[in-house]
């Protein structure tokens, strides 16, 4: 597996692939982030050992409606440069993003908002929000931009969503919201022990893992032989 650093139109990437990729896959990072946070890098890089390349980049903009524009971009930036994505993933924001970017792919969500304005409610203090810890300031029309995309019906390509019961950011509810309002084929699994970063031992590998088996299961199947 190589690290190959890119340049996309609107920011850098990093594309994680084997020597002989059998898919391609975009990964959107979490809020405020960059695609050399823990969980994108690792999930990333552990597809990649598993024969899937794997796009990471950074949204250059905190606005959600801007990461779904992103989005689309990379998915032809790849396509251009090298194949169409197979696999869309989002963790945090950036699976909300993933949900809204209406490209026709099996997507997975992980630790993701369903309605991403009442999500960051909580934690929104004047011009800031303070998230796991960290504390950023949010440019003018933030939580208006939130509103706009809020809530959303996920599209009808297969879809898995993650999400740690004990995440303490994004409450285990906004998956069961994502999972409610998908259309089949559509799974929801536990990240059991894990919190909303993918920082505790093993987290990143075990989601990575149960992404690559998710879409095993799905790549070459009729909708009546997907998980569900």
């Amino acid at each position: 597996m190589r690290s190959h650093h890119v340049a996309l139109p609107f920011a850098k990437g990093t594309l994680d692939a084997p020597e002989h990729p059998r898919a391609y896959a975009l990964i959107a990072h979490c809020f405020a982030g960059s695609r050399h946070n823990l969980a994108t890098a690792r999930i990333s890089k552990r597809l990649a050992h598993h024969g899937i390349a794997t796009l990471r980049f950074d949204f250059p903009t905190l606005m959600l409606g801007d990461h779904i524009e992103h989005l689309r971009l990379a998915h032809a930036w790849l396509s251009q440069h090298y194949q169409a994505p197979s696999l869309l993933i989002g963790h945090s924001l950036g699976g909300a993003a993933v949900l809204r970017a209406a490209i026709d792919a099996p997507s997975v969500t992980i630790g993701s908002p369903h309605d991403p304005h009442r999500s960051i409610l909580p934690y929104v203090q004047g011009s800031s929000a303070t998230i796991a810890g960290h504390t950023v300031e949010l440019p003018e029309g933030f939580l208006a931009d939130l509103s706009a995309h809020s809530p959303h019906t996920p599209p009808s390509a297969p879809l898995l969503v993650l999400h740690a019961p004990e995440d303490e950011v994004v409450p285990v509810t906004e998956a069961e919201d994502i999972f409610h309002h998908a259309a089949y084929p559509k799974s929801l699994l536990s990240l059991a022990g894990s919190n909303h970063m993918l920082t505790t031992p093993g987290a990143t590998q075990r989601a990575a893992d149960l992404i690559h088996a998710w879409f095993e299961s799905i790549s070459g199947s009729c909708a009546g032989d997907l998980i569900k």
